[in-house]
């Protein structure tokens, strides 16, 4: 938002557009990735990227560029990422479950949960994950 203030833009629209959504309505990962580059982010862009790209079509539009300032993003892009990949490989919640359940009494411990998500090749951090989905918990 700084530095799209700088050049006259404000807000979240000027922001949109300062990191690649003024030319076609939509951010690329190139151009986020980038612009975030040259503005010293000093965290994963390629990261925060897919965060952001919640249909996880490859391209970031106003809409969801819109959504990372309302309350509960944050919590909502590590579930939303993992459902993702349980969708990609189960089929079903229901299948993904059973699949996770080594145990078979229908609880995945936090740690029966990350070493088994891990085990299958989930990028992500599964700590994270297990944290935001147990209601016990939160």
């Amino acid at each position: 938002l700084v530095e799209a203030k700088k050049k006259g833009k404000s807000g979240l629209k000027g922001a949109f557009e300062e990191v690649g959504g003024g030319n076609d309505g939509q951010v690329t990962r190139e151009e986020m990735v980038k612009y975030l580059s040259r503005a010293g982010y000093p965290g994963n862009a390629s990261g925060l990227f897919d965060l952001v790209d919640v249909d996880n079509e490859g391209l970031i539009t106003k809409k969801e560029f819109g959504a990372m300032t309302q309350e509960n993003f944050i919590k909502q892009g590590p579930v939303r990422a993992f459902k993702f990949f349980l969708s990609k490989h189960f089929g079903s919640v229901d299948d993904a479950f059973q699949s996770l359940d080594d145990s078979g009494d229908k609880q995945l411990s936090e740690k029966e949960f990350v070493e088994t998500i891990e085990k299958l090749g989930y990028e992500g951090d599964a700590t994270i994950v297990y944290r935001c989905l147990d209601e016990d918990t939160n």
